[in-house]
């Protein structure tokens, strides 16, 4: 059964909730379907991974490398900010890099700048820590741009949710890889000999994904639509178009809910909940499992049951109620009812990205996807860089933990039912 005519048989159903997925599914053609979808899906993975695992892996090695360069660990915090700041404005030049040199190149040498990152990082100078925060911002902010240019281009209109679902997937691999990967080398190596190590997975990244890169870009290449480089800035495409303006809104406020939770997990753990430190931290690695999982059903669903708009602000309200859940434990609770409350709010608070960055690519123009990536990406890194501050401030000036874990649902809880709100009534 062709794609056509699934469609209409959807359009036939009872059920309203199936008939706008059906719709859903017949208007997103950006471009035909190439036979290269998992080539294209391997590539942008790989390339997520270890950019993620660059970015992270400075804050696994940090309380080590600090007190080595003469700085106190948690200094990391804006060694952090400033990737995420340079990442913001990195992905508002992506759209022009992948028109100018395809897709393939600005991810390969986005891992290439990952590398390098590294690779200043072990040199063990603190005059080389910012210049290399800014490389692995610019590798992490080009990723997404890119991949979503790819994955728009070459995979199946109706499985696009998840096979965006299955490359976010590449975030919590790449925190789990970094840690995994300095546990297992710090043994054997120093620090910075660790970090130069970690290097080496984005070299490979970037020279095994040559060969696929003749049969990607060249298959792009005939497809419709290719990026016009005169088009208007990426933030401007963004905020013009009502649609896309709330998408952005939405990751604003979901991003920064999701590293406050990741950022301040332990500590909320260890200090309110009274679980002891390796507890808590396993609960955190355990987490990451969890939201790998959600993240690849939560595609499959808007792919198959939920319009993705709808499946979005649903985890608004899951989240919000997963963050007040999680603040009004009491200390002293078994460590089964925080494993489980934790796992709902990661799989919820930290499992939304898939689904947004396949609507998002369905929102945007046949010729500005990777432009649009950018914009939107501009967005949601404003608020991974302000929530934690924020939340560090507040926390800073006496406010309860658990006050601050209760407000990290209030902005989920307004975009996401604001957006539920805006779908009922089209």
């Amino acid at each position: 059964m062709g794609l056509a005519q699934v469609c209409q048989h959807r359009s036939e159903t009872p059920f309203p909730a199936l008939n706008a997925l059906a719709v859903h599914n017949r208007r997103v053609n950006h471009s035909a379907p190439t036979p290269m979808p998992l080539r294209a899906l391997g590539v942008t993975l790989a390339a997520q991974i270890v950019t993620t695992a660059s970015l992270s892996a400075p804050a696994v090695l940090a309380p080590l490398a600090a007190p080595a360069l003469g700085q106190s660990p948690e200094r990391i915090g804006w060694f952090t900010g400033l990737a995420y700041f340079t990442a913001m404005f990195a992905g508002l030049f992506a759209g022009q890099a992948v028109a100018r040199r395809g897709a393939i190149r600005l991810t390969q040498a986005a891992v290439l700048a990952s590398a390098l990152g590294l690779a200043l990082v072990s040199a063990q100078s603190i005059g080389l820590v910012l210049p290399a925060a800014i490389m692995i911002g610019l590798a992490y902010g080009s990723t997404n741009p890119a991949a979503a240019d790819l994955l728009a281009r070459h995979t199946p209109a109706h499985r696009r949710g998840l096979y965006f679902s299955l490359k976010q997937t590449g975030v919590p691999l790449g925190v789990a890889l970094a840690g995994f990967a300095v546990s297992a080398l710090l043994p054997w190596f120093s620090w910075s000999e660790s970090a130069a190590l970690l290097a080496l997975p984005c070299l490979a990244v970037a020279l095994l994904s040559e060969p696929a890169r003749r049969g990607l870009e060249a298959r792009a290449a005939q497809a419709p639509g290719r990026i016009d480089q005169t088009q208007a800035s990426p933030l401007a495409v963004v905020l013009r178009d009502p649609r896309l303006r709330i998408l952005g809104l939405i990751s604003f406020a979901y991003a920064g809910t999701q590293v406050c939770f990741v950022t301040f997990l332990v500590s909320y753990l260890h200090l309110e909940l009274a679980q002891p430190i390796a507890t808590a931290a396993l609960m955190l690695s355990a987490s990451q499992l969890v939201s790998t999982l959600a993240r690849v059903a939560w595609g499959y669903v808007s792919d198959r049951w939920i319009q993705p708009s709808v499946l979005l602000g649903l985890l608004g309200l899951t989240t919000a109620l997963g963050m007040l859940t999680l603040a009004i434990l009491p200390a002293g609770s078994g460590g089964m009812t925080v494993a489980a409350v934790t796992a709902g709010c990661a799989a919820t608070a930290v499992a939304w990205n898939g689904v947004f960055f396949a609507e998002v690519s369905y929102r945007s123009p046949p010729d500005q996807i990777a432009q649009v990536n950018g914009g939107t990406q501009f967005v949601t890194f404003c608020g991974a860089m302000l929530g934690p501050i924020l939340f560090g401030l507040g926390v800073g000036a006496g406010l309860d933990y658990r006050i601050a874990i209760a407000c990290c649902g209030i902005l989920p809880l307004a975009a996401g039912g604001g957006l539920l709100i805006a779908e009922r009534r089209r």
